[in-house]
């Protein structure tokens, strides 16, 4: 059956975000072991994209398109090991208005292979990605093994309609409701400060586009992990807490080595946040998320235990008063106007220093055999994963974290015409020189 559904004011915003210097993708890649059956991965894919219409639904004007027919036509864009990707063009962009909402590479490699499950922002977050990239690691499973279980989890295409409801009248929220107006007010200091980039733009540097997305990926290995968890414990903190004072002192650091320091300069971080409750757990991938800012200044930095306490007392103060929702409800009011959505979006400022998306450990419930912490899925071991955050105008540099077989996996994303390798890897050395001690090295 098909269905249309009207987009909501948070998906017209990543809409109006997607640019050809900076595709809105998020992306998932899989490193595995093994030969990959072409034939089995697109079934599998197929199923998938059956169970999660939003990933292959089709942008008509104000609408999505999700007809069962679109699941037919996700395919795998295979690449050979020695092609050159030029030959493929941009790798890095989905043209949504005129195909699919997704896009699916398979790079043959020594040994294995390369999955690049990528699709657009509007249609999808990053949880609703990564349960359609844990529908195909059980999907490929049962079809290349002709075992029945595991299964994937049960989805109601259904719900599609409700992935935009934020229960603004729900008996939770209306008793923090006289808390969002103060949220707002609070909010408005945010557009008043300027923020300054990881490194100011060149104005003769060059325009030439990559062909695909440039990252570096480092991992602290299970006893790094072991000993963050113990110190954030013994701080009352989280991991993720730890890892966003890391980023913070990383790019101040990193600012000031390379002369870019103003006194008093602002820096942000963007962190997104799940809105998704125990009531969407049947919801398929779609875009559920919101985001939140965290400002900081030189008297932050000169205090990093102080700048940790204070980023689990915001953190822990946006979980306690539903704040997260608020800035859904500043593109909810911004949508009625026509066209301001654009506009806002279009303008050249540097909305952010960095980003950082924490998704956890998003493999923990598959019901796969594992071979040394790692999964296996039919004739596939998956050896290693990264994600991939988009990058935004003057935000030339993102990160992504999740833990896999007992790693906490970082990967940093940047664009490779405004911050060349080099400074990519300094920069994330810093990250890891404030989560390990400076006698430890980090897997990079």
């Amino acid at each position: 059956m098909t269905q249309r559904l009207r987009v909501t004011s948070i998906e017209r915003y990543h809409l109006s975000d997607d640019t050809p210097q900076n595709p809105n993708v998020i992306v998932c890649d899989l490193h595995v072991r093994g030969d990959v059956d072409l034939e089995i991965a697109t079934s599998a894919l197929r199923e998938v994209a059956k169970r999660h219409p939003m990933i292959s639904a089709r942008l008509e004007g104000s609408e999505w398109n999700i007809a069962p027919s679109n699941a037919d036509l996700v395919s795998w864009e295979v690449c050979g090991v020695a092609e050159s990707r030029q030959e493929k063009g941009d790798l890095r962009t989905i043209d949504i208005a005129n195909g699919l909402a997704c896009r699916f590479l398979l790079r043959q490699q020594e040994a294995g292979a390369l999955l690049s499950f990528r699709l657009h922002h509007a249609a999808a977050d990053g949880g609703g990605g990564l349960q359609a990239v844990s529908d195909w690691l059980v999907t490929y499973h049962r079809l290349k093994t002709s075992e029945t279980n595991p299964r994937s989890r049960d989805t109601d295409p259904k719900m599609l309609p409700q992935r935009n409801h934020l229960h603004l009248l729900s008996r939770k929220f209306i008793f923090k409701l006289w808390v969002q107006p103060i949220a707002i007010l609070g909010a408005t200091k945010f557009l008043f400060r300027r923020i300054q980039p990881v490194k100011p733009r060149d104005p003769t540097q060059s325009n030439s586009l990559p062909k695909d997305f440039t990252t570096l990926q480092a991992a602290l290995n299970a006893g790094q992990l072991a000993r963050l968890k113990q110190e954030a414990e013994a701080c009352n903190t989280t991991v993720n807490e730890m890892i966003l004072r890391a980023l913070f002192l990383a790019l101040h650091d990193f600012r000031k080595s390379y002369g870019y320091y103003k006194a008093g300069e602002w820096l942000r971080l963007i962190v997104p946040v799940s809105i998704r409750s125990f009531s969407d757990r049947r919801l398929s991938a779609s875009n559920r998320a919101s985001m939140v800012q965290l400002d900081r200044t030189d008297r932050d930095f000169n205090d990093p235990k102080g700048l940790l306490w204070g980023l689990n007392y915001e953190l822990t103060n946006i979980r306690k008063w539903n704040l997260e929702k608020t800035f859904l409800v500043l593109v909810r009011c911004f949508s009625v106007i026509p066209g301001w959505i654009g506009r806002i979006a279009a303008k050249d400022i540097c909305r952010a220093t960095s980003v950082l998306t924490n998704l956890g450990n998003p493999f923990d419930r598959l019901k796969l055999q594992r071979i040394d912490g790692k999964l296996q899925s039919g004739n596939l071991i998956l050896d290693d994963v990264k994600l991939v955050v988009p990058l935004r105008r003057n935000t030339p540099v993102g990160f992504a974290t999740l833990r896999y077989a007992g790693e906490q996996k970082i990967c940093l994303h940047f664009d490779p015409v405004e911050i060349d390798c080099y400074e990519a890897q300094v920069l994330m050395e810093k990250v890891f020189q404030y989560l390990t001690p400076s006698t430890e090295n980090a897997s990079l």
